[in-house]
């Protein structure tokens, strides 16, 4: 598999609703309340925070690997979620010269429905297509998982009975409703 380096550092999206960022040590709080709903960090694999300290090492390694946006809501400021853009690792039936990254994500609980998921993928999506060498993007989200399931195909990700993973590729889709990029 083929991995471009990605981080998101300075880059700051801008959509309609949301301002993504690089995630920063103040977050913890806002973490730690996302991640605590039940539910709230299913799609990503991420475990239900019971206590500061479960989040304070979330937000650590968020901190160290530099690829996870803070989703904020742009009316408030208040951070409502994260997006992680990983490396994708090795992957069965992919072909390892497509640079791939994989994709987590978690959304406070009291903003589900917003489709404000959507809107956070979209943006790094197209940022990732139009300023990197990426050219796909895949998410592991159990069938079960069906809000996350859901999120991801109205962002335009397909599946495959063979494959254990979802796949994005750029699109017209993605261009309908481009993020200002900062």
């Amino acid at each position: 598999m083929t991995d471009v380096p990605f981080c998101v550092g300075g880059t700051v999206l801008r959509t309609a609703r949301l301002t993504m960022r690089a995630v920063r040590g103040e977050d913890l709080r806002a973490l730690f309340e996302t991640m605590s709903a039940e539910n709230a960090g299913d799609a990503a694999g991420w475990h239900m925070a019971e206590y500061p300290a479960d989040a304070r090492r979330l937000l650590r390694v968020f901190l160290r690997d530099g690829h996870t946006f803070a989703l904020l809501l742009r009316d408030s400021c208040r951070m409502i979620g994260v997006l992680d853009v990983r490396p994708a690792g090795e992957l069965p039936y992919a072909d390892p010269r497509v640079p791939l990254k994989e994709i987590r994500f978690a959304l406070a609980a009291d903003v589900w429905g917003w489709e404000l998921m959507p809107e956070a993928i979209r943006a790094a999506a197209l940022y990732l297509f139009t300023r990197t060498e990426v050219r796909g993007l895949i998410a592991y989200v159990p069938p079960e998982n069906v809000r996350a399931v859901s999120v991801l195909e109205k962002v335009g990700f397909t599946s495959s009975p063979a494959l254990p993973y979802r796949i994005l590729t750029d699109g017209p889709s993605l261009h309908a409703d481009p993020p200002l990029i900062l």
